[in-house]
């Protein structure tokens, strides 16, 4: 069997492009069932600790991105 495409042949793993369309929504949805169970597992203090933190990391992005 000839392979049918030179990422086949060498064993590399296909570029972005080549995926299938519905791989990305694939792994975004894991991703959230996988965030959404983590954050479950977290206390109200640690809830309210990461929020803080992640509106601080948005907006010294924000800031940097000036």
């Amino acid at each position: 069997m000839v392979p049918q495409d030179r990422n086949q042949a060498t064993g590399n793993r296909p570029a972005e492009a080549e995926l299938p369309p519905d791989a990305e929504a694939g792994i975004s949805f894991w991703l959230g069932d996988h965030l959404r169970d983590e954050w479950a597992k977290l206390s109200p203090d640690e809830r309210l600790q990461r929020t803080l933190r992640l509106h601080r990391l948005r907006r010294e992005l924000q800031r940097l991105a000036r």
